[in-house]
């Protein structure tokens, strides 16, 4: 049959989107031009094109002996421009000795997608740094049953393709999950918790 299916048959209002958020996207950048405003998105973006650009070398030279070690917290939540720029001025496959950059994330709590964070980029940056990986066997912030919860759930869904869906067939597994002991809290919970 040479009738499409109803999936390739587009919606009313999904061919006129592309036209209205083109038109307000150019219409924001103009404005942002007009009054000489820039976004943090901007920043990032003329900042990663100005380490790919000639001399880009010699500002990322200039970035690292100015901040010869740095920590990201929450990597998990980077986007790819964002990383290109670390990657720029700390060249991390490489791992160079006269500067330091460590990556501090947990791709369980990756949640900022709609920021442009992607587990390919987390991806990108653990394959980079193979063999300098780091885990945090103790959790020191949850109580002895969330951590045991949390182990469970992920330790159940590791089997199969992993609990990240990234198992290959050949069994390697580029997001393992690692089970963690806890600390615990001292905190108690107080007082009846059921209504009269």
């Amino acid at each position: 049959s040479l009738k499409p299916s109803d999936d390739a048959v587009p919606t009313p209002d999904a061919a006129g989107l592309p036209h209205p958020a083109g038109w307000v996207g150019q219409r924001y950048e103009e404005e942002k031009r007009r009054r000489a405003e820039m976004g943090f998105d901007d920043m990032l973006i003329r900042l990663n094109a100005a380490l790919q650009a000639d001399g880009g070398e010699r500002l990322a030279s200039v970035i690292r002996e100015q901040f010869p070690v740095a920590l990201i917290d929450e990597f998990q939540d980077t986007d790819p421009v964002q990383y290109s720029i670390f990657d720029s001025i700390y060249r991390i496959e490489e791992n160079h000795l006269d500067s330091g950059l460590f990556l501090i994330g947990d791709p369980k709590q990756a949640i900022y997608a709609f920021r442009g964070a992607d587990i390919y980029t987390y991806l990108r940056a653990r394959q980079a740094t193979t063999g300098r990986h780091h885990t945090l066997g103790t959790n020191f912030r949850s109580s002895h049953a969330m951590v045991e919860a949390v182990n469970h759930v992920f330790q159940r869904a590791e089997t199969g393709r992993g609990a990240f869906l990234f198992r290959q067939p050949d069994g390697d597994n580029p997001v393992p999950f690692h089970s963690v002991l806890s600390q615990g809290r001292s905190e108690q919970l107080q007082g009846d918790c059921h209504t009269p």
